[in-house]
């Protein structure tokens, strides 16, 4: 055993117990003596009483020698620790302090985040360590620069971790450590030791693993000395806190056009139950939906809140509850590109009285639903001049027209090329030879002749899910597709064009649905009718779906979606889903939160390309894309995206203490907590205590003794 203090500079106090000494020593010095009849009948008459005396003033003289001594002694936390003079060496010890950087650091307790509370403790702790011991600091930010050399500037040192920052992300504090290991491999001192200033929350320890070894030059590894620097208050429980974990955007059809569904998933990590907690949507700035939820003890809980927008476009926001002690979780930032409405001309070749015969009919009823964006227009083949009407509409859909004009096919080919949609539905008013005429161009293969079902109904055998367009019908959903019969539907040239697809196929391998690239622009041909004529498609359930996801990727708005956001630390992905033939953009700068702009170098966003990336995603909330266009900067709305950060390092759980001693060995780790002392649990038997009892002792005895005196 081995007696240390944690406050050795508090034992100079100790230097009171001579105080009683002294004042014993003075108080001997006699006067000198004169006779006199009356003192000395007295002197006579003390001697007899002078042994009790005696021994009472020797009793109080310990007393107050003992009081002055354990005050001092027990201020200077005296404790026994098992010695290990034998296992470890001695001298200079090479140092290195692993800083915990993490999200958990930036929680605030009593006013003070726990980050400015470790770095106070690791700057006190470097005062103390001996001028001999070269030290290094070792940042356990994943992208933190490698740790400089070992170095005995501890001014240098200081400067170093003032200029640490706390960041919105989860560490591999493990890993960290093991760089600290690494690090005091370089030092030629037998001696190591790591300074881990850390809030020991699960997030980011695993102890499943060997706990980190210095390699020393020999070959052989060394176990370093651990001084945990708490940044905790709490320790016996973990900090309160609640957290936005999700949320999912959903277009709500039954409210409108651009009415969109929040769902919300609030984690409560705290040991209570939340009630009235604030659930705030805020768009642009402003708040536009709130609710309130409760969330139980340890679980989570959903809120929904709806927005229908006013205008359509790129658009970002934020959900968010009230502030807790981690502020960061409390955020949960989106973009949302709001799709514009779909102006669709629609063509109609076969027109009849009888309103459900009539060839646009169904096609007219799926695009005008409840909550469509697309607004259809409907003009029979012959009664206009259609020419003029194309180019003020983003979609043109010719439905079993006989035949087209010459100025109408060169209309549509310009239409198409410029980045318009176009989509041709056949049936029996179709003239198949003046169709490959004046539409060759457009039509992904040639028309053929009418082929008819002969005893059982055709059914589509095929179905590209892995489009944009068709994703949606995936699993059981596609059932409504496959069920679908057809009587009838044209052939087609079996040489397809070099940039067509056929998205579906019927279950004699002839294509039902075949997309087109032509310039800008996309043609959708379908080999039957869009009417009850030739197939009862349109009275089933996936109809409405399917007409209005084929006009979004017509229209070049059904990418216009949600875009996933980006967590903290992740690259971010630039995939536009823009065509070789569209515009060529390059992605110049991007604008942080925190209002820095960042440059970097991107390939054209091109199908056929590279695709770009952005790594410095270092704070959550929504970054800004500038770039040029043909040539010509301009904002890039449409590629703006939000950052997070990752709900893992929301739960504040910490590692047992206890377990991360037995994890690194128990004579390995001293705890240091926030006030600056030492753990007794960490360093063996607490005599300072005791001290302070015998201090009370002491003081009480000296009563007696005064009083019975």
């Amino acid at each position: 055993m081995a007696l240390s203090f944690a406050h050795p500079e508090l034992l100079a106090f100790a230097l009171l117990g001579l105080v009683p000494l002294a004042i014993h020593l003075f108080n001997r010095q006699r006067a000198r003596p004169k006779p006199f009849a009356a003192i000395d009948f007295l002197l006579r008459s003390k001697r007899r009483t002078a042994r009790a005396l005696r021994l009472r003033k020797f009793l109080l003289f310990c007393a107050r020698t003992l009081l002055l001594l354990a005050i001092p002694l027990a201020l200077a936390r005296p404790h026994f620790v098992e010695s290990t003079a034998a296992a470890k060496p001695t001298g200079p010890r090479a140092t290195a302090i692993a800083f915990d950087t993490s999200l958990s650091m930036r929680a605030i307790e009593d006013g003070t985040s726990r980050f400015e509370r470790a770095r106070a403790l690791a700057i006190d702790a470097l005062h103390t360590l001996p001028y001999a011991d070269p030290v290094t600091l070792v940042d356990c930010a994943a992208n933190a620069e490698a740790p400089l050399p070992l170095s005995f500037d501890r001014g240098a040192l200081v400067q170093q971790l003032q200029s640490l920052a706390a960041t919105f992300e989860t560490q591999d504090l493990t890993s960290c450590l093991q760089r600290a290991a690494r690090a005091l491999a370089e030092s030629a001192l037998p001696a190591k030791r790591i300074l881990f200033a850390t809030d020991l929350t699960q997030a980011g320890l695993n102890l499943d693993v060997p706990a980190p070894s210095v390699q020393l030059p020999d070959g052989s590894s060394v176990q370093p000395d651990i001084v945990l620097l708490d940044a905790a208050l709490n320790t016996d429980e973990p900090l309160a806190n609640a957290a936005i974990s999700s949320l999912d955007i959903e277009p709500i059809a039954s409210i409108g056009p651009r009415a969109y569904r929040f769902a919300i998933a609030v984690q409560n990590h705290s040991g209570k139950a939340i009630a009235d907690l604030p659930v705030r949507l805020r768009i642009d700035g402003e708040v536009v939906a709130k609710g309130f939820l409760d969330v139980p003890a340890h679980q989570s809980a959903l809120q929904i809140l709806t927005h229908r927008f006013t205008q359509s476009g790129p658009t970002s926001g934020v959900v968010e509850i009230d502030s807790d002690a981690l502020q960061a979780d409390d955020s949960f930032y989106f973009t949302l590109d709001v799709p514009r409405q779909v102006r669709a001309l629609l063509v109609n070749g076969s027109p009849n009285p009888v309103r459900f015969l009539d060839e646009a009919f169904f096609v007219q009823a799926a695009l005008d639903a409840q909550g469509s964006v697309v607004r259809a227009t409907v003009r029979q083949a012959d009664a206009l001049d259609l020419a003029e009407e194309i180019a003020s509409f983003d979609v043109v859909i010719l439905l079993n027209v006989r035949d087209v004009s010459e100025a109408l096919a060169i209309s549509l080919q310009a239409f198409v090329e410029a980045g318009g949609g176009m989509f041709i539905a056949l049936g029996d008013q179709v003239d198949a030879d003046a169709f490959n005429d004046r539409l060759a161009p457009l039509l992904p293969r040639l028309l053929r002749l009418v082929k008819t079902a002969a005893h059982t109904p055709a059914r589509l055998a095929h179905i590209d899910l892995a489009h944009p367009a068709l994703e949606l019908f995936a699993g059981e959903e596609a059932q409504s597709l496959l069920a679908a019969n057809f009587s009838r539907y044209f052939l087609l040239e079996s040489a397809p064009k070099a940039a067509s697809r056929t998205l579906a196929s019927f279950d004699d391998g002839a294509p039902a649905l075949i997309e087109h690239q032509v310039g800008k622009g996309r043609v959708l041909l379908f080999t039957s009718t869009l009417d009850r004529a030739w197939t009862d498609l349109p009275i089933r359930t996936g109809f409405l779906p399917l007409m209005q996801r084929l006009m979004g990727l017509l229209s070049r708005t059904l990418e216009v979606t949600h875009s996933a956001p980006s967590r903290v630390g992740e690259p971010r992905m630039f995939s536009a889903g823009l065509t070789s033939g569209q515009a060529a953009i390059v992605l110049s700068e991007i604008q942080t939160p925190t209002q820095a702009i960042v440059s970097f170098d991107a390939a054209p966003v091109l199908e056929d390309d590279a695709t770009p990336r952005f790594e410095a995603t270092t704070t959550p909330g929504i970054y800004a894309v500038s770039g040029m266009t043909d040539g010509k900067p301009t904002r890039l709305p449409r590629f703006d995206f939000a950052v997070n950060v990752d709900s893992l390092e929301s739960d504040l759980r910490r590692i047992d203490v206890a377990e991360f001693k037995t994890w690194f060995g128990q004579t390995h780790v001293t705890r240091r907590t926030t006030d600056g002392s030492l753990d007794a649990d960490s360093e063996g038997w607490p005599l300072w205590s005791l001290l302070l009892c015998g201090a009370l002792l002491c003081f009480v005895a000296e009563c007696l003794l005064l009083k019975r005196h």
